[in-house]
């Protein structure tokens, strides 16, 4: 998450500062995108069954659904291009009430921790 988050203040600066030299950024913050890469990584010590049961629930957009989100993005010049509408309902949480956002995360972190295995 840290480095999620990382990457949007980076971004915001760089627009900021590029604006005057005619540069253009967006940071991009997809939600569930559809891919293969839970099934392909490796996992340590977490249950992969319990991890992919939690993403099932969550409503996923296909990787060129994405793209196409993306683009019009960029196209309209955007600073924060938020995908998945799941994704935009937190965000909009998160500026709204960033308590009540953080105990849901921290809800979510947990399960993911329960999720783990023990040895």
């Amino acid at each position: 998450m840290a480095s999620k988050h990382a990457v949007v203040g980076l971004s915001n600066t760089l627009r900021l500062e590029g604006k005057n030299l005619g540069i253009k950024v967006s940071a991009v913050c997809p939600g569930h995108i559809k891919t293969a890469i839970f099934n392909d990584s490796k996992m340590v010590n977490i249950d992969r069954e319990k991890v992919l049961e939690a993403l099932a629930k969550i409503p996923g957009i296909t990787p060129e659904e994405c793209a196409v989100e993306r683009l019009k993005g960029v196209e309209k010049n955007k600073g924060m291009i938020v995908i998945t509408a799941f994704a935009k309902i937190l965000y909009l949480l998160q500026r709204l009430s960033p308590d009540l956002s953080m105990k849901l995360m921290s809800f979510d972190l947990k399960r993911l921790r329960d999720a783990r295995i023990r040895k």
